[in-house]
């Protein structure tokens, strides 16, 4: 298989190989769980997550409509972020890492792959797709997602 043919979570398969702490492969994976946009996710703070109640806030001064939102955290980012938080170096759950790094370390991972046309973003709607597509009411959709309205969430749903 050639590099350009590998799927995106082959490629981050590769940039992982020994680096299993890596900051980048757990942004990828909380965004993906979360359907969480990149800034919502780099302001992300340790006071943000309920261990106890297995739930996330995300504050409304880091949210685009400015309302905070609870959302459930499964078994797969509990681990994580209670990983991250028994690592942590300062308050911030990705430890200040900036809108750059973020797009370096995504074109490094998506290089020479049929997922280089896409953006950090894209997760996002992959979330929201399938959110909808397992059967999810679209309310329930929209409030995940922080739309404004259904429409929003609808539109959101291209993978």
């Amino acid at each position: 298989m050639s590099d350009q043919d590998k799927p995106a979570g082959e490629s981050l398969d590769v940039l992982q190989k020994d680096r299993e702490d890596w900051w980048f492969k757990d942004l990828v994976v909380i965004a993906i769980g979360l359907g969480a946009r990149r800034g919502e996710l780099l302001q992300l703070t340790f006071h943000d997550i309920d261990f106890e109640a297995n739930k996330l806030t995300f504050r409304s001064e880091t949210t685009k409509a400015g309302k905070a939102r609870d959302l459930p955290i499964d078994p797969v980012l509990f681990a994580m972020l209670k990983r991250r938080h028994q690592n942590r170096t300062n308050e911030l759950v990705f430890g200040g890492v900036g809108v750059s790094a973020v797009t370096k370390a995504w074109n490094a991972a998506t290089k020479d792959t049929k997922s280089a046309r896409y953006t950090f973003h894209h997760l996002r709607h992959t979330a929201i797709t399938h959110w909808a597509n397992s059967g999810l009411p679209i309310a329930d959709v929209q409030f995940m997602a922080g739309h404004a309205s259904e429409r929003q969430s609808e539109a959101a749903q291209v993978f």
